[in-house]
């Protein structure tokens, strides 16, 4: 049943498309937070107004009384994803990285997958080999609370999305500081500057992956700069108030005309 849904997936994903398409040029105005949100809807709605506003959070995570620090002696190296829906949220690139981390490398790792990912069964059905070889364990849907707690445990936060926009579950794991490692697609660039708080990758590239894992996870000064500066983007990028002004900002606009 699982490889089935995943072989009709491109289909409805098509037929989503179109709808969305038949949506934009019926609209004029637009709210959306990264770079590419603004291109798209400039392409698709000539004429259109654009207005930014950013991420709302969940309180949990803006809470600065507990967040991320280093984790010293760890033979294993731990690191989280949280992945929902559809094979786009790079189920199989996370099968194969951390594949290329055991076999090629030789380093022991743990990684933890929050969230409903769909048809792990029909990924490793392609790739011929399973997640529990390679040490990736499901963890299933988790409350927010919990997920702090799985972010703050961990190493690293890698997000190896082909497609993605502004996922809340990067922006979650940069508020708490977690080093991040994300796929350099859609909207992610309007979050992460490579090198400055985070890193991006190729898309679509479990070697690069691996070696951007490896290369940061065994560099502790890396890891607390990422994680400072994360923290900081955050705070301005997440801050209630903003937001707030953001979004009535925009309405006031939209009905002064």
């Amino acid at each position: 049943h699982k490889a089935l849904r995943a072989l009709l997936e491109p289909r409805k994903s098509r037929q989503r498309v179109e709808r969305e398409r038949r949506v934009m040029l019926a609209c004029h105005n637009y709210m959306g937070r990264t770079e590419w949100d603004k291109s798209v809807t400039s392409l698709l709605s000539p004429g259109s107004r654009y207005f930014t506003c950013n991420e709302v959070l969940r309180p949990c995570f803006l809470d600065m009384t507990r967040q991320w620090s280093l984790h010293k002696g760890r033979d294993t190296l731990h690191l989280c994803t949280t992945v929902h829906g559809s094979l786009w949220k790079g189920l199989d690139i996370i099968l194969k990285t951390a594949r290329c981390l055991h076999d090629t490398a030789g380093r022991k790792v743990e990684w933890h997958i929050i969230g409903s990912p769909a048809c792990s069964d029909y990924v490793e059905w392609m790739e011929k080999d399973t997640f529990a070889r390679h040490n990736v364990r499901f963890l299933g849907v988790l409350d927010a609370d919990t997920i702090k707690e799985e972010l703050i445990d961990c190493d690293l936060y890698i997000q190896p999305s082909y497609i993605d926009n502004s996922p809340n579950s990067l922006c979650e794991a940069m508020a708490l500081g977690v080093p991040c490692i994300a796929s350099a697609t859609g909207g992610i660039p309007s979050i992460i500057t490579h090198g400055v708080n985070g890193l991006l990758t190729q898309v679509n590239d479990p070697y690069a992956l691996a070696s951007a894992i490896l290369r940061l996870s065994g560099d502790t000064e890396m890891m607390s700069r990422l994680s400072s500066a994360a923290m900081s983007t955050s705070r301005e990028r997440h801050a209630p108030e903003t937001i707030a002004k953001q979004l009535i900002e925009a309405y006031q606009s939209i009905m002064s005309r």
